[in-house]
């Protein structure tokens, strides 16, 4: 009887609860490196279906903060939010799909993910997309397309689209755009 109460509590104690987690606790958790305690209230938020909550444990799986360090985890959180539409994980299962980390690699599916990115507002999702149009990954090249991209990127705050601009035009593969400054 002893044993089977132990059982019982312990289940009860170790049971992840939705209800009792916290989000803003497991981001100051994460921040702190606390990351036992971040895992465990943002597990039950993410298997709830809390993009904020996916996409924090995809970058602890992806660094292996708290859980080894596993692609394929990184990249099913990171999925998850990107279903969800959240846009830092569309570009991060972007990048993931681009580079075949955790799934085999699918340059269409990261442009697709990009676009989806780009669409919500992520600069950095558009730059990708730009160079992917110039050197036709995933997509067919397009050279128009892709500065329209780059340009629009470096326009939001993408210090590497402006720095990819800055070289083309060195290179003199590009003339410079009207009201396009440097960020």
């Amino acid at each position: 009887m002893r044993s089977k109460l132990l059982c019982l509590v312990a289940a009860v104690c170790c049971w992840p609860c939705a209800a009792w987690a916290d989000l803003g606790q497991g981001r100051r958790a994460l921040v702190a490196g606390h990351y036992a305690a971040a895992l465990s209230e943002l597990r039950p938020l993410a298997q709830q279906g809390n993009v904020e909550a996916c996409l924090l444990l995809g970058r602890m799986a992806e660094n292996g903060w708290g859980m080894p360090r596993s692609d394929i985890t990184a990249w099913r959180w990171y999925k998850a939010a990107a279903d969800r539409g959240e846009p830092q994980a569309l570009l991060r299962a972007g990048q993931f799909a681009e580079l075949g980390r955790g799934i085999p690699l699918d340059r269409r599916l990261a442009f697709g993910l990009y676009k989806r990115a780009a669409e919500a507002g992520n600069a950095e999702a558009r730059g990708r997309m730009g160079e992917m149009a110039l050197d036709g990954r995933g997509v067919k090249a397009n050279a128009v397309e892709g500065m329209l991209w780059l340009r629009q990127a470096a326009a939001g705050g993408d210090r590497d689209a402006a720095r990819l601009l800055d070289r083309l035009a060195e290179q003199h593969r590009l003339a410079p755009a009207e009201g396009y400054s440097r960020p």
